[in-house]
């Protein structure tokens, strides 16, 4: 049986070099579904309890991810964005900077 759940969260990223609108710092509304395989549980006739999979998802995604930004480390922007995170003007623990380029088709 597969049991799943999905969760929501807001990034923003910028896709470097992009001239379309890509470029411009946006954000997105990504919709993450977690799906379990199991045997249903004889003590009580579950896979797994909801609420443990979505404290899982919380607790891995959600906390960390969710209304942060992600950029690629190589992006021109990222001396001054790092500078900006410093500073106090966003919260730096939710400013990635990633060895990829995060396009939506990398996130995932």
């Amino acid at each position: 049986m597969i049991i799943s759940k999905k969760i929501e969260i807001d990034i923003a990223h910028r896709i470097p070099n992009e001239k379309s609108k890509y470029g411009n710092i946006h954000g997105h509304r990504f919709v993450i579904e977690c799906g379990l395989i199991g045997k249903i549980n004889n003590s009580n006739e579950m896979v797994i309890d909801f609420a443990e999979i979505k404290d899982i998802l919380n607790s891995v995604i959600k906390e960390k991810f969710d209304h942060s930004s992600l950029f690629y480390k190589k992006d021109p922007l990222v001396k001054l964005l790092k500078q900006i995170a410093k500073s106090g003007e966003v919260e730096e623990d939710k400013m990635y900077f990633l060895d990829f380029i995060p396009t939506s088709e990398n996130l995932c």
